[in-house]
């Protein structure tokens, strides 16, 4: 698994994951033409943590995938169902799992492999090609029940949270994936992230030193640490 340097409230945290499953179709709660979602809530934020050093690096290179906007959630109808289930199973079949280098995070656009973070930020630069609002479209990290640590791309909705992943060709619920989540973007703007749970004392424990990069005002300001270990 690549590395990913991710601080939350001064931690690091190193997000990668290179499977990819065939799943069955989402077949719980409402449903909406063939799929059925499992009812959602808003998934918790608390404190302002690090940015992922990919994130960062993403923002520098996509300029224009990471502007600041006012925070707003997208209808759950129909139409935004198919469509969510649309672009992540394309995504899905388009990519091919593969690690970065070792020492390397790269999170990159039109990739034809690559790992988790590849994954998610092209379902959120397609969705956003689509119409579907930046704020509504986060990319999340935490750790998957095997222990790996993973990125996603979670979608905010008025119904709900719900999560696109290169795991599987189901949509989910943020608290029905089995992810114990860690941290997300906060949805004003893509170079703050918000911690997820958790306890403090528990993240600390990968407490490493870090630096302040300043990319606007305080509240837009973005948090990079520097080396983490592998996780």
């Amino acid at each position: 698994m690549h590395r990913l340097l991710l601080g939350v409230a001064a931690a690091a945290l190193a997000v990668g994951s290179l499977s990819q499953a065939n799943a069955s179709p989402a077949s719980l709660g409402t449903t909406m033409g063939q799929i059925r979602l499992a009812a959602s809530s808003a998934a918790p934020t608390n404190q302002f943590v690090f940015a992922p050093q990919g994130a960062v690096r993403f923002c520098l290179t996509y300029s224009a995938e990471c502007q600041p906007s006012t925070p707003t959630r997208v209808a759950l109808d129909e139409a935004t169902i198919l469509t969510l289930d649309r672009v992540n199973r394309s995504v899905n079949a388009r990519i091919a799992p593969k690690p970065d280098m070792p020492g390397e995070d790269r999170w990159d656009l039109y990739k034809t492999e690559g790992d988790c973070d590849d994954y998610a930020t092209q379902k959120r630069h397609e969705l956003r090609s689509l119409g579907f609002p930046a704020s509504a479209l986060v990319l999340a990290a935490g750790f998957i029940p095997n222990g790996e640590a993973h990125l996603v791309l979670m979608v905010l909705t008025d119904r709900g949270d719900y999560v696109l992943d290169n795991l599987t060709s189901q949509i989910r619920p943020w608290n029905r994936t089995g992810i114990r989540w860690m941290a997300r973007q906060s949805q004003d703007n893509p170079m703050v992230w918000q911690s997820m749970g958790g306890s403090r004392s528990r993240v600390n424990a990968l407490q490493l030193s870090a630096v302040r990069v300043d990319l606007g005002p305080p509240s837009h300001g973005a948090l990079v640490q520097g080396p983490s270990p592998e996780l």
